[in-house]
């Protein structure tokens, strides 16, 4: 019954993500989350996680829900959640990110997307992890900050 309900939810949305028209103010959330994608992938490729930073700031209270995690959480800077990617994966990349919804709301914005990260674990094969991802972002003097998200593995 559940799958039948999203399956016609789906169904009555307009149109596809893919050819969705986003404002400008979404889309500069959307072009952050790239940047994001893309500063997390040279901070493992380099093992220096002011990459990710530097473009990809957050504000001093972010935190995250991951899965299986009781309650949210901070990345806790070099130390935490990148040291363990950075320490036990080669390498990172992503691809076919598709936002879904954007909200822009004065200085708070939501994002709800799906992507496909591919993890090279130190030793052993390649593993694709297509999830859907909620991150949200709090402009402040004009940049977008992360401020917390959660992951879901997309089914």
């Amino acid at each position: 019954m559940k799958r039948l309900l999203i399956v016609g939810l789906l169904a009555a949305c307009p149109a596809s993500a893919s050819a969705q028209s986003w404002s400008p103010g979404q889309q500069a959330v959307i072009d952050q989350v790239r940047r994001c994608n893309d500063g997390w992938v040279q901070s493992v490729a380099h093992k220096k996680f002011e990459l990710f930073t530097s473009v990809c700031p957050e504000t001093p209270d972010a935190r995250y829900w991951y899965p299986g995690s009781k309650a949210p959480s901070p990345y806790d800077g070099p130390d935490g959640v990148w040291s363990r990617s950075s320490a036990a994966n080669r390498a990172v990349s992503w691809q076919n990110l598709e936002p879904m919804a954007v909200q822009v709301d004065g200085d708070v914005a939501l994002v709800y997307y799906a992507v496909t990260w591919t993890v090279e674990p130190a030793s052993g094969e390649p593993r694709r992890n297509p999830s859907h991802r909620l991150t949200v972002f709090r402009r402040v003097n004009g940049q977008w900050l992360m401020a917390g998200g959660t992951i879901a593995a997309a089914n």
